[in-house]
């Protein structure tokens, strides 16, 4: 399958999951990407700011703005699939073959929240950190640990 989108993006997030993959302690998995289709809510914005305006803008002018409003009111997303599930059955194989103390998260996902606390009845240890909330896996965890959005800028850096 040919790659779309962000080319360069898509090589930072390769070199990124080099260096993950290159520590042994590490796992990494990978998903598949399925498109969703998305209202996309700038265009039915313009739609609604244009047809309560006020003043006058030229015709012409209107129908572009609201044919381009109409033309893109639903956009396609990619959605990452299946790794949420992955991840948890690692966490919770790896927890019963003792091959771990401590199990570090990086999600706020309450999907896993079964997952940990399964590990936790095995006396592992499980902390989780996320620029999200995650105030169900948080209740969970052994610890939870809240960072500020800025803390991922320099993921990519090498």
């Amino acid at each position: 399958m040919p790659q779309i989108g962000d080319l360069a993006l898509y090589a930072e997030q390769r070199r990124f999951l080099a260096k993950l993959e290159s520590h042994p302690r590490i796992s990494t998995h990978l998903g598949r990407l399925e498109q969703r289709r998305r209202v996309n809510k700038l265009a039915r914005e313009l739609r609604s700011y244009l047809a309560s305006l006020h003043t006058r803008i030229d015709f012409r002018v209107f129908q572009d703005l609201m044919r381009l409003a109409e033309e893109h009111q639903n956009t396609t997303v990619m959605v990452e699939k299946a790794v949420d599930v992955m991840l948890a059955v690692d966490l919770v194989v790896m927890a019963e073959r003792n091959e771990f103390d401590v199990a570090y998260l990086l999600s706020a996902d309450g999907d896993y929240t079964p997952a940990v606390e399964h590990v936790r009845t095995l006396g592992k240890q499980v902390y989780a950190a996320s620029a999200a909330k995650g105030a169900k896996l948080a209740g969970v965890v052994d610890s939870f640990f809240r960072l500020p959005a800025d803390w991922f800028n320099d993921c990519y850096d090498e």
